[in-house]
């Protein structure tokens, strides 16, 4: 059972800074903040989904939060971790969540782009800027070229 939920220190920056995008790169850690919460990565909606990194308890979130999942709070997309110092290094786990999530798929668009949340949820039909990062799309054409080579993949045994 873990007791601490301190991440310890945690990278401090916005996607402004072109170090600071995708993955933090390490020469940020020396702007790095202490942090006895969790560090966080946020894409904040009204401000382009600028990416932001920091500490959990500079913005008011002085109780635990689960790790590693979505967490939509006001016009935010939250991740915590807390699990290594410096652990909110990579979003990109963050942005296939917000790029791609399968109920997109059975959504009408552009039209369902007005519907709550749908922005963060099914960002790329919704033009959310961060869907077209090299990262994302590289992953999901993996995935979806995997998925299209199943299909048209005759049977073994062919029915009776």
């Amino acid at each position: 059972m873990k007791i601490s939920t301190s991440a310890g220190r945690c990278y401090q920056c916005n996607s402004r800074n072109s170090l600071c995008g995708i993955t933090a790169n390490a020469s940020l850690k020396i702007d790095g903040t202490p942090c006895n919460g969790q560090c966080y990565i946020r894409l904040n909606r009204d401000d382009q989904f600028t990416v932001y990194r920091g500490c959990s308890w500079e913005q008011g979130f002085m109780e635990p939060q689960e790790r590693n999942i979505l967490i939509l709070k006001g016009n935010s997309v939250w991740m915590f971790c807390d699990d290594a110092p410096y652990c909110n290094v990579e979003a990109s786990s963050l942005l296939t969540t917000v790029c791609y999530q399968p109920i997109c798929n059975y959504l009408n668009f552009p039209a369902d782009c007005k519907l709550p949340n749908a922005d963060v949820t099914c960002g790329r039909y919704c033009n959310n800027k961060l869907c077209n990062s090299t990262v994302i799309r590289q992953q999901t054409r993996n995935r979806n070229r995997n998925r299209n080579r199943n299909r048209n993949r005759k049977p073994l045994i062919s029915p009776k």
